[in-house]
């Protein structure tokens, strides 16, 4: 299998608990609703699926004002200052499924794999979608606007480390922090780190 593409598929532990250093710390069963809602319950559709392996977000970075964000060659919203670090790695992550997913036939991926690498696919479609909607449409460079949806996806990102829905109740399970009443802008996030996911 090509470098990169092991790369997505198998991450060591070690790099995980560098990007999440507190991810064993403690959440609690409120946080199930914003943490799992928007992820598919079933594997989604071929059709579905190839539509989302041809779609493409890009960053457009603009002299004196905030970078913006396209999907298929048009421009859908502009970043606040405050995301761009994190849309940056979203997007990375998602050009990464779309690439394992477009080779599926040519390498080595189990068929229990290649069913969740679709439906995160989808989850994070969905997330995506949310992120514009919540966005105001007018911004300025001083604008400290949030999106509710992506606040929860860095959380859990950062507690726990996965999305699935059975990975957050056993999270939840283990700890007793209600990861929704934690302050994303105080998890110490680091915004340089490149992102590391299990899959």
């Amino acid at each position: 299998m090509d470098p990169q593409l092991n790369y997505v598929v198998k991450q060591s532990r070690t790099e995980q608990a560098l990007h999440n250093p507190l991810r064993t710390h403690p959440t609690h069963s409120q946080s199930r609703a914003m943490a799992t809602i928007h992820f598919p319950q079933t594997a989604p559709t071929d059709a579905r699926v190839t539509k989302l392996i041809m779609k493409r977000r890009a960053i457009h970075h603009c002299e004196n004002s905030l970078s913006q964000v396209s999907v298929d060659r048009s421009v859908v919203a502009s970043i606040p200052s405050q995301y761009l670090d994190h849309i940056k790695r979203f997007i990375w992550r998602e050009d990464c499924l779309r690439l394992v997913l477009h080779l599926y036939n040519v390498i080595d991926i189990p068929q229990k794999l290649h069913r969740n690498l679709k439906m995160v696919l989808c989850y994070m479609e969905e997330v995506f979608k949310c992120f514009i909607a919540e966005i105001p449409k007018e911004l300025d460079q001083n604008n400290t606007s949030r999106s509710r949806t992506f606040d929860s996806y860095l959380k859990v990102e950062y507690w726990v480390g996965r999305h699935e829905p059975v990975y957050v109740r056993e999270y939840r399970r283990s700890n007793d922090r209600n990861i929704d009443r934690s302050d994303v802008q105080k998890l110490g996030i680091p915004l340089s780190f490149p992102p590391v996911y299990y899959l």
